[in-house]
């Protein structure tokens, strides 16, 4: 839970931080209710660096090492850049199980081009993209997941429920300036991203910060 105006004065505020809290509760065991802190903001910062990378299970440790691995040699290989976004992408996609990819080229504050996949397609797709969710963490240091509950693209066809979507953003910083971003999402009636989805993707990160340049 988060209250207003003790841990937030704007609508966007007030549901990041109520999302902090609801995965808090989650990984204390779920069945309870927590209330917003500053030591919940703290406490996603301090997982295990290698949760979703090492998991024990020798098939999963195994894909994800061969992953990050292709990924660092993309910056040896000699392939296009628009060939290593795409390669990369496809790993995201892979190992987070999100159905749709981006990856943002950044200058000024201003998204300058949108490298976007989705999963079961072999080509480039358009992705619909949230600007108000861009700006909010264009200047930010460090990228979070969430459920985006201020947005509805659709209604689920089994329910007709709101299908809100998970999300994995992470900026993409050099010298303090937002050069890229890296967007994933997936409904939660698929699947909701976890730290170990998240961390996946902050691991390699800055190896997609040197692809875009």
């Amino acid at each position: 839970m988060a209250t207003y105006p003790d841990h937030g004065l704007t609508e966007e505020e007030l549901i990041e931080k109520a999302d902090q809290a609801l995965y808090h509760s989650k990984n204390a065991g779920r069945n309870k209710t927590t209330l917003w802190n500053a030591h919940i903001g703290e406490e996603r910062s301090r997982f295990d660096k290698l949760a979703g990378i090492l998991t024990g299970n020798i098939s999963n440790d195994t894909r994800n090492i061969q992953a990050m691995v292709d990924v660092l040699e993309l910056l040896r290989s000699p392939s296009s850049k628009d060939d290593k976004i795409f390669s990369v992408l496809t790993t995201l996609i892979d190992i987070t199980q999100a159905t749709n990819g981006a990856i943002l080229e950044i200058e000024n504050g201003e998204v300058r081009h949108v490298y976007a996949r989705e999963k079961g397609y072999d080509d480039w797709q358009a992705m619909e993209l949230d600007m108000d969710l861009i700006s909010r963490y264009m200047d930010r240091d460090a990228g979070d997941y969430f459920i985006n509950w201020s947005k509805v693209a659709e209604l689920n066809s089994l329910g007709g429920k709101p299908n809100w979507k998970s999300i994995i953003i992470m900026p993409l910083r050099e010298n303090q300036k937002t050069k890229g971003m890296i967007l994933l999402s997936v409904p939660i009636s698929i699947k909701e991203f976890d730290f170990s989805a998240f961390n996946f993707v902050d691991s390699i990160s800055g190896v997609v910060m040197k692809i875009i340049g």
